[in-house]
């Protein structure tokens, strides 16, 4: 399983190979027990603003806290969420 963690506090954790987790992306807390913040649908790849094909990479803006999300597998885009997990906008198309 592909998983990539970026040392931040609250880190994000992103998965995108064929598991249970796929098309979801997880803000976890120090303690990494239980999720702040799910973004995506498990298992029901889409294009709309709560839905991910198989994303590729996570952001966070040391600054602001913005979340972006390369969803680049089935779609051609970068969305961007603000720190609660709210839709802001996006780059390209799903």
């Amino acid at each position: 399983m592909a998983v990539i963690r970026l040392l931040l506090s609250p880190s994000i954790i992103e998965t995108s190979s064929p598991s249970p987790l796929t098309e979801k992306v997880f803000k976890l807390g120090a303690d990494a027990k239980e999720p702040l913040l799910i973004l995506g649908v498990a298992l029901q790849p889409g294009s709309d603003n709560s839905h991910f094909c198989q994303p590729t990479d996570v952001a966070v803006d040391p600054v602001t806290g913005s979340v972006y999300i390369s969803d680049g597998y089935c779609n051609s885009r970068i969305i961007q969420f603000s720190p609660n997990g709210l839709y802001v906008m996006q780059w390209g198309e799903g």
